[in-house]
């Protein structure tokens, strides 16, 4: 077990040359989506985003071979959770086994790197994205593969990056969630994001609404109280950046140069993710306000502000369950696997 003196010694000092190995880490990761944008299409800058997000953490945080196998199921989900948003049941069952695989990984440490698949599947399940003048059809073998190899291209680009320049950097040591901890945050992650995976794909199959399921995945915890915290940090700052969106999008009109904000703004949010969850929050909601616009950034933010409390109260009121289940059995009821049999008495005498 870490002490607080060697965990404050791994905490990487707040600094100007820690800003300029954000900065540079952010144009490298949006870096192909500008190509992709300036060679093909704007909309297809972003499945190729997500997909770096995928490989840079999954990388960071497990080191290169793991990241491989992530990337290899994050691949072989792709045209599945496509095809499969077209039926909210499918959907939601794709999205039920890849939350238990995520829960399941906690029992090993995983559960922050393998938890971005089924966090980045949402958006193409619930509203796949346009691809120039490739037809957006669930169905068509063509746009499947364009999605995919964009998606899994992105995940392999960071993975490749980071294992070369930062190949001398010891991985963070994986720490396993205990056994209750495990079960408790597998159930309420799964259930949270079937039931509104199978409501979004239902009624309001948009990317709005694969915000929803981003807030569950991304405020669910391992413990209750650690959830709740985070899910009213999530809160303040979804406010703060909404109210900076909207005030970007009032006095900068050009989409360069909203993106060009939306770029400073998520090298701002990596300083701070270590550190301070609502400011990496605060500057991570205009980032991805400004880059997911469709011309109207006040009603964007609006959606994303609205979403992310419909999703926050539902996981504030599982941990409320939770906790209060936690209370029932510290009361005097035993858990089941600490009960023992009572050896047989006599029968009493009937009066």
């Amino acid at each position: 077990m870490s002490t607080a003196a060697d965990q404050h010694a791994t905490t990487p000092a707040v600094g100007p040359r820690r800003l300029l190995i954000i900065a540079a880490g952010a144009l490298i990761l949006v870096a192909p989506g500008v190509v992709v944008f300036l060679a093909w299409s704007a909309e297809a800058a972003s499945p190729i985003i997500l997909g770096s997000l995928v490989g840079a953490i999954a990388t960071v945080a497990l080191g290169w071979r793991l990241a491989l196998v992530e990337v290899f199921i994050l691949g072989m989900s792709i045209p599945v959770a496509v095809v499969a948003g077209a039926e909210p049941l499918a959907g939601a069952g794709l999205m039920a086994l890849l939350c238990l695989f995520t829960g399941l990984s906690a029992a090993w440490g995983m559960n922050n790197a393998f938890r971005m698949v089924p966090l980045v599947l949402a958006y193409p399940m619930i509203h796949p994205p346009p691809l120039g003048a490739l037809p957006t059809d669930r169905m068509d073998p063509a746009y499947l593969l364009a999605l995919t190899g964009l998606m899994v291209g992105g995940a392999l680009w960071m993975t490749v990056i980071i294992s070369v320049f930062a190949r001398h950097r010891s991985i963070p040591e994986l720490q396993p969630a205990a056994r209750t901890d495990a079960i408790e945050y597998t159930i309420l992650i799964t259930v949270l994001v079937t039931v509104n995976t199978f409501i979004v794909l239902l009624l309001k199959p948009s990317s709005e609404g694969a915000w929803l399921i981003l807030t569950l995945i991304a405020v669910t915890q391992l413990g209750p109280m650690v959830t709740v915290r985070r899910t009213v940090l999530r809160i303040v700052g979804t406010v703060i950046g909404t109210g900076v969106a909207a005030g970007i999008g009032i006095v900068v009109t050009s989409p360069a140069a909203q993106q060009l904000i939306a770029v400073v703004a998520i090298t701002a949010a990596m300083y701070f993710r270590s550190s301070a969850y609502w400011l990496y929050v605060s500057f991570l909601t205009p980032a991805v306000v400004l880059l997911s616009s469709s011309g109207d950034v006040a009603e964007t933010g609006e959606y994303r502000l609205a979403y992310t409390v419909i999703g926050a109260t539902q996981v504030l009121l599982a941990c409320a369950l939770a906790v209060g289940y936690q209370r029932l059995r510290e009361g005097g009821r035993a858990p089941a696997s600490t009960l023992q049999a009572e050896p047989l008495a006599a029968p009493a005498p009937v009066d």
